[in-house]
């Protein structure tokens, strides 16, 4: 498993920066860098995930990249 620190703006509904990925044994990295982030852009979203890869974060957590038309068409996504 891997971990993905992303930063997402609620109110424009996208990611402001790309995913950072951290690998199994760097779990507590990844948190650090959700806490720095979070001081960074305090009215946003900031948050780990954890996935096999990239792609499963994407398929599970499809609201964090998708646009509102691709989630209207698709139900959802995550």
């Amino acid at each position: 498993m891997s971990y993905y620190v992303i930063v997402y703006d609620r109110q424009r509904g996208e990611l402001v920066q790309a995913l950072e990925s951290f690998p199994d044994e760097s779990r507590r990295d990844a948190l650090r860098r959700r806490f720095e982030l979070e001081k960074v852009y305090p009215d946003h979203e900031v948050v780990v995930l954890g996935g096999e890869s990239e792609a499963a974060i994407m398929r599970t957590h499809g609201r964090y990249f998708k646009t509102v038309s691709e989630l209207l068409a698709t139900g959802g996504g995550g």
